[in-house]
């Protein structure tokens, strides 16, 4: 079966070649795709699958083979138990691929647009501690930040150059001095 698995994957077409195709489908069929939006991805490509699957236009080994490879990478993203690397890896993908998630970019507005996620509070207790700890509710956020909103911070007026988010942090972080504890 694994086998299978890996041999269906040796084939299947990358979102490059996916999306041409599922957009030629849907002209082809005479669908319109005006009225559904896709909240994940905002993509066109994705929308059209959406539309075609709907309209029962894809037979099942069509379907399979053209499930847009956002949606299987976002699929990967949701189950817990992918790995980091593989996350990062899928992070990379989507940023080949101009990736148009909510919480990942700017918004019209000049702000990050940062998917929030609430956190409920409760007992926790760390690795390296037998105390529990109590923890109040908060938020984070779902995707890490990413180039593009951290460069807000790094260029806004009340950004990076404001001396108020550095007090207490020494000298090192002045220009010349190399860029630590970003993480």
């Amino acid at each position: 079966m694994r086998h299978d698995n890996q041999r269906k994957e040796a084939f299947r077409w990358t979102w490059e070649r996916q999306k041409p195709a599922l957009l030629a489908l849907l002209a082809l069929n005479n669908l319109n795709s005006d009225s559904m939006q896709d909240d994940t991805f905002r993509d066109a490509g994705v929308v059209a699958y959406e539309v075609l699957q709907n309209a029962d236009c894809l037979a099942q080994p069509l379907k399979d083979f053209l499930y847009p490879e956002l949606l299987r990478l976002f699929d990967e993203l949701q189950n817990d138990t992918t790995e980091s690397v593989r996350r990062e890896g899928i992070g990379f993908r989507f940023d080949q691929l101009g990736d148009s998630r909510p919480g990942v970019g700017v918004k019209a507005d000049g702000l990050p647009d940062i998917l929030w996620v609430g956190i409920d509070g409760g007992t926790v207790t760390l690795n390296d501690s037998d105390k529990p700890l109590e923890v109040s509710p908060f938020y984070l956020a779902r995707y890490p930040v990413t180039w593009a909103q951290y460069r807000l911070f790094l260029d806004a007026e009340n950004g990076c150059r404001n001396p108020q988010w550095w007090k207490g942090k020494g000298q090192h972080q002045q220009d010349p001095h190399p860029a630590m504890g970003l993480r």
